[in-house]
């Protein structure tokens, strides 16, 4: 399920993982040891998406608990997202992407720009250098703005 591209690379990290609880507790450890954000951004076009609401769900659901921020618009044509990953995350990011048909060939673009990434916040309180506040992945008729009319 969701957690075997996640689980594949713990392991390769060396992580002696032994159930779905323990690949939780490293990724919280990877969040609360990552000091940065990456900006990452990647697209796929004409991949004919089948579902875009269930695609939509399904991104949400694994990047959410990997502490990823940012837009995400799923159309019948593809997926276009701007997302916030703590560095740590990144690789399972990729993972997941690599992991998933509807990505297929999606080159995942990280900036190689860090933005510093603050910890331990009173809730109400936001990091003004935080690039995005949330996480949305929402369906969309196109995934680009061409500026064409379809009729």
């Amino acid at each position: 399920g969701a957690h075997r591209p996640v689980l594949h690379v713990l392991l390769r990290e060396g992580a002696r993982i032994r159930d779905s609880r323990e690949v939780d507790a490293e990724v919280e450890m990877l969040l609360a040891r990552s000091e940065t954000w990456r900006l990452v951004s990647f697209y796929t076009l004409n991949q004919e998406v089948a579902d875009p609401p269930a695609l939509a769900r399904a991104l949400e659901a694994s990047w959410a608990p990997l502490g990823i921020l940012g837009r995400t618009y799923v159309a019948k044509e593809g997926v276009n997202a701007q997302l916030a990953v703590p560095e740590l995350v990144v690789p399972l990011l990729r993972a997941q992407v690599a992991h998933m048909d509807a990505l297929k060939g999606a080159r995942v673009n990280v900036d190689s720009h860090p933005v510093p990434r603050v910890h331990g916040m009173e809730e109400g309180q936001e990091d003004e250098g935080q690039p995005f506040k949330s996480l949305h992945v929402r369906t969309r008729d196109q995934v680009v703005a061409d500026g064409g009319l379809e009729g």
